[in-house]
């Protein structure tokens, strides 16, 4: 049987029966009368001693007359360190549990309080924590495994690139080789920005970080479209790149880039039916330039549009294929981190357009248009988010 634990916040004794209608086999009743104090003395204890602690209910004297008030629901709940602390109020009339509940209780029940009422409340939030805690334990565990992944991915990634850079510098080497293994060591240099960014979720710091330097845009496009090349032969898909306008110098981590590129172009090259094409297209405007990416497949309605790059498995559902959308969440946040923004519309021939767009540094005729300083930046990613209820 799992260890439950109830904590009655019961300053002037008033839940007496009530402590009595709740117990049971199993189940540790605690009766805590200078409220406020005595709870962050026990969650300050269990803290210290790292010890994992039971799923936990408040049941809390919800009376005005008991000196406790509502504002104080949200910052117990807040104490929690593993599991979250659930607060239920006991309260005399229907508008102070509202109260209670705008504040943070996750429920009210009003007095006289029914006995059966009351346990069948909380026994269905001492569910819902248990199967919290199961789901949290499995989460550590994975968290556990992502970062011994990519910490022990870096010596593979550097042993490669050592050998690339050996191999590379031997002078009668052919062109044609060197320039394979040169886009091979480009290749781990992202797996190892990738690599870095999963570390920083699961230690939670959940920042990406780009040093953007200007640089002439349209070779880091083609960059991307070479690295797909390869799988789009593979189903007999043809990937073609096309600039109008002069060329255009943006501010970006170009690896980054990269990467928010690859992930597109993989889900055109998924969709597109063999044999299609793939246009990708560079617009310099005047204080702008757009990426586009235009593939033959299904397409995305337009009431999906707007969360391909939001929800996971959207792209999956909307299109009929594989995979999860992960891919177009981390582009979106990527081309946000450069001050970009990124959408969906429909296609010239009929599949799906992405767009990106980006801020240009320099015209066609050398006008500065954006600052020349750019300090390094940061933000959130949502590949993990902890979610507590």
């Amino acid at each position: 049987m799992t260890e439950e634990r109830i904590i009655f916040l019961d300053p002037r004794g008033a839940l007496a029966e009530t402590h009595r209608a709740l117990s049971n086999p199993g189940r540790t009743i605690q009766v805590l009368v200078d409220c406020e104090e005595d709870l962050l003395d026990l969650v300050q204890t269990e803290r210290e001693g790292g010890a994992s602690r039971p799923p936990t209910i408040l049941v809390a004297d919800g009376d005005s007359a008991s000196g406790l008030h509502p504002s104080l629901a949200n910052r117990w709940a807040e104490m929690g360190s593993e599991l979250p602390i659930l607060l239920v109020a006991l309260v005399p009339n229907r508008a102070c549990g509202a109260e209670w509940v705008r504040a943070g209780a996750v429920c009210a029940v009003e007095q006289p309080v029914d006995p059966e009422t009351l346990r069948s409340e909380v026994d269905r939030w001492l569910r819902f924590l248990d199967r919290f805690s199961r789901s949290e334990r499995r989460m550590g565990a994975l968290r556990k495994f992502f970062a011994m992944f990519a910490h022990d991915l870096k010596n593979p990634l550097n042993a490669i690139q050592c050998y690339c850079d050996l191999v590379i510098n031997q002078p009668d080497l052919a062109a044609e080789t060197r320039d394979s293994l040169q886009r091979i060591r480009r290749n781990t240099e992202i797996l190892e920005l990738m690599a870095q960014g999963v570390l920083a979720v699961v230690r939670g710091v959940a920042l990406w970080r780009i040093q953007p330097v200007d640089v002439e845009l349209g070779p880091v496009v083609a960059e991307a479209v070479e690295m797909l090349r390869v799988p789009a032969l593979a189903r007999r898909v043809a990937i073609r790149q096309k600039a109008e306008g002069p060329s255009a110098v943006v501010r970006i981590e170009s690896p980054r880039i990269i990467e928010a590129l690859t992930n597109i172009l993989d889900n055109a090259v998924r969709f597109s039916p063999e044999g299609g094409t793939i246009e990708v297209g560079i617009v310099t405007r005047e204080q702008e330039v757009l990426i586009t990416v235009d593939d033959e497949g299904p397409g995305i309605p337009a009431r999906d549009r707007s969360g391909i790059f939001v929800d996971i498995g959207r792209i999956r559902v909307s299109r009929g294929g594989s995979g999860l959308g992960l891919g177009l969440s981390i582009a979106r946040e990527i081309v946000e981190l450069h001050r970009g923004a990124i959408w969906a519309e429909a296609g010239a021939k009929g599949g799906a357009r992405i767009v990106i767009r980006l801020p240009v540094v320099r015209s066609g005729n050398g006008t500065e248009l954006l600052p020349a300083t750019t300090t390094e930046s940061s933000i959130g990613l949502p590949i993990v988010r902890e979610v507590r209820e």
